[in-house]
């Protein structure tokens, strides 16, 4: 059974990834935290077995922990809402084509279609 002490510490570096995870999110980049959820569980059993004076001293932690997941949860479903919002409105109004066309391909065809007017 881990120590009181190795609990706190397994407490803390998960709340300093979920802390980096949130910059992350709010910076727009790619957020990971593969694993977090069974360790989270694993500690949260491993403090239950924890004498009772013990335990009570590790919940500010968790609860600590628990609300920066909350966070972050509440955080990254109001970035994929507005994905969802971007997507909708990207497929409901699709960008219009650049005038200033620079295809060659598309360029000779209009060309084409030009000298078979004038024929």
């Amino acid at each position: 059974m881990p120590s009181k002490s190795d609990l706190l510490n397994d407490i803390n570096a998960m709340a300093t990834e979920v802390g980096t995870a949130m910059e992350k999110l709010q910076a727009n980049e790619m957020v990971t935290l593969d694993g977090i959820e069974p360790r989270i569980r694993e500690v949260m059993e491993a403090v239950a077995d924890l004498p009772p004076d013990d335990a009570v001293e590790m919940r500010p932690a968790l609860v600590s922990l628990l609300e920066k997941m909350e966070t972050f949860s509440s955080s990254l479903q109001e970035k994929i809402d507005q994905l969802r919002i971007m997507e909708a409105d990207t497929s409901q109004n699709p960008p219009t084509p650049d005038l200033e066309s620079t295809d060659i391909t598309e360029d000779k065809k209009n060309l084409d279609e030009d000298v078979k007017a004038k024929d």
